[in-house]
């Protein structure tokens, strides 16, 4: 009787042992989930330190007709934006023009109020070997850092041409959070065609311009921009940045592209340079806590 009830007691130790290790998996892993960046909350009370509402009151009244139906088509709602928004990917892109496709998975947080994200995201070269990429942009300043191993760095930079860089990439990637084409007064819109208009972003001192493509029922095709030229040692090639967008579904209330794929193109040849496809994508209505 004796040992038996020391059997019992044992079992009852080793599941309550498991049942407390697997609460501690739980709550860590939803804490990893749903933790915010330090490095984006400071960026996020930045930008919302220097928030305007009445400057960023965009007139609809002279969008050129292929906007206003994007913004029908994608029911893009005029009521109360969210805070902010975070995305979770999975894809592939290249580390310079010369190296292969490499698998690539991150988190991206979007500001709203402003343009500016955070971004982190880690690319396998090998089943042992990884790097880190830490991207920030916020009022026109651009930081990268690279880091292997996630511990040595081995990349880092900052400057015009990056903030540029990180301007455009905020707005090729809007179509996750298109209440900024139409709220923002920094920008504006001229028609091209029926099916194509050009955007203009103008963040002193720095402009980007955009030509946005419209499919045939009214949503975002893909968009053009003018990429750095390049020297292959003989001649300097003028390359055009084509980012496609795919696969769009209806989530928040509105349709957004689940893949996005960047192209260079150049007279010479057309190459992969990125693909991203969403995992998750959260919009979130307050603002940002740390409280973990």
């Amino acid at each position: 009787m004796e040992d038996r009830r020391m059997i019992n007691d044992i079992l009852l130790d080793i599941i309550l042992l498991w049942t407390i290790l697997a609460g501690g998996l739980i709550v860590y892993v939803l804490i990893r989930t749903f933790q915010i960046p330090r490095e984006f909350l400071t960026l996020f009370n930045e930008l919302e330190e220097l928030y305007n509402p009445k400057q960023n009151t965009h007139s609809q009244i002279l969008l050129p007709l292929s906007v206003h139906h994007y913004f029908k088509e994608a029911h893009i709602s005029q009521g109360k934006r969210p805070a902010y928004v975070q995305v979770r990917y999975t894809g592939f892109h290249r580390l310079s023009p010369h190296s292969d496709l490499l698998p690539i998975h991150g988190n991206i947080y979007y500001c709203l109020s402003m343009p500016g994200f955070f971004s982190k995201s880690r690319t396998k070269m090998h089943r042992f070997i990884w790097t880190d990429i830490i991207h920030r942009y916020s009022v026109n300043d651009g930081y990268l850092l690279g880091k292997l191993f996630s511990i040595l760095p081995f990349l880092s930079a900052r400057g015009i041409r990056l903030s540029k860089s990180c301007l455009i990439t905020y707005f090729s990637e809007a179509v996750w959070f298109p209440w900024v084409f139409s709220s923002f007064k920094n920008i504006s819109w001229e028609p091209i065609d029926d099916k194509t208009a050009r955007l203009r972003v103008s963040y002193h001192p720095l402009i980007i311009t955009l030509d946005v493509r419209f499919n045939s029922k009214g949503l975002i095709q893909s968009i053009l921009y003018p990429s750095q030229p390049q020297n292959n040692g003989h001649s300097t090639n003028t390359c055009t940045k084509v980012v496609s967008y795919e696969e769009y579904k209806m989530i928040g209330g509105f349709f957004i592209p689940q893949k996005i794929t960047v192209k260079q193109k150049s007279a010479q040849q057309e190459q992969v340079e990125k693909i991203l496809k969403i995992d998750t994508i959260i919009y979130h209505p307050y603002p940002p806590s740390s409280l973990f």
